[in-house]
Parts: structure tokens; C-alpha cells; sequence
């Protein structure tokens, strides 16, 4: 695809330049394409010297960013037990550095609860789901934690059933 080879061509650039963020960003453009395109190995290859860089670079988003895009990749191959620490990790990062973002902790919980609920793992994912929903109803109160709507949209999606959406509705 044209946007594989444009990301190899701007890592291939930022590596010759030992440029660490720019490597950082040109792979996550490449390992997203291959990612699309079904090589989640290539694209986990691409993404495992990132947080080496990000410790470096002294960037903890980045590494949470990263660590989180790791983690889907192992998901979706069906890999949890590798998936889940790197979970833990994105979410900790972001606690620890942004506190007050709550829909992005939602998110990170929803997308571990998913990779739960696909791996068996029903008590595992019912408690991060019920994390995720606690994070989302924050959000929703808190005009600084990422937006209401968006919040209750994503709490929405997260609690499906007619039981559960009346559950999400009472909290808006």
C-alpha cells in the first residue's frame, strides 16, 4: 500500500538521521499499514524496540501509546497471556500521568475487556468491563475528563444489553 511504503521510506530517512522520534513515529504508520493488511508479526517486529526509545526520549505517553498498540496486536492474534501485561502497562502510564483523563483509561480498559472476553477469560473481562464503565460514567461527570458524549457513547457500547443500557442511561 502506498501508506507502507511512505512509512518505510520515513523510518528508513529517520533511522539515517538516528532521529528517535521520528523513527517512533514513521513506525507506528508502518505498523498500522501492516497491521491492515493482516502482518500483525511485522508489525509487532516494527513496534519492539519503541519503548527502549520511549525510555529514552523520557516520553511515558509514548511508551503508553505504544505499549497499548503492542497489546491489541497479541490480542487479536490470541495471545492474552502477552497482551494483558502490556494492557496493565498502558494503563498504569496513563493513570500515573494523566489522572484526569478518564476516557482514554476507559478506552484502554474496553479494549483489555474485549481481548478478555476473546480469550475466555469471563471473570477476568466482567471486572475490566466494569472498570471501564466506572471510568466512562467519570468522564461523563467531569467536563475535563475527555468529553461527556463521548463517554457516554463509549459506555453505550460497552454495556449492550437492554438491562445494562438502562444502567448507562441512568448515570447520564
Amino acid at each position: 500500500s502506498e501508506l507502507e511504503k511512505a512509512a518505510r521510506e520515513l523510518l528508513r530517512d529517520a533511522e539515517e538521521r538516528n532521529d528517535a522520534a521520528a523513527r517512533i513515529l514513521a513506525g507506528r504508520y508502518l505498523a498500522d499499514a501492516l497491521a491492515r493488511r493482516g502482518d500483525a508479526d511485522g508489525a509487532l517486529a516494527v513496534l519492539a524496540d519503541f519503548p527502549a526509545l520511549h525510555d529514552r526520549l523520557e516520553d511515558p505517553r509514548g511508551r503508553r501509546d505504544t505499549q497499548r498498540q503492542r497489546a491489541r496486536l497479541l490480542a487479536a492474534k490470541g495471545k492474552f497471556a502477552d497482551a494483558s501485561p502490556l494492557f496493565k502497562e498502558s494503563l498504569e502510564l496513563h493513570r500515573k500521568h494523566e489522572p484526569k483523563a478518564r476516557l482514554l483509561a476507559g478506552d484502554i480498559l474496553a479494549e483489555w475487556f474485549a481481548a478478555a472476553r476473546k480469550a475466555g477469560r469471563a471473570d477476568e473481562a466482567d471486572g475490566l468491563r466494569n472498570e471501564a464503565a466506572a471510568e466512562y460514567r467519570a468522564a461523563i461527570e467531569s467536563p475535563d475528563a475527555g468529553g461527556p458524549l463521548a463517554a457516554f457513547t463509549r459506555l453505550q457500547a460497552l454495556t449492550r444489553s437492554a438491562r445494562q443500557f438502562r444502567q448507562a442511561l441512568e448515570v447520564s
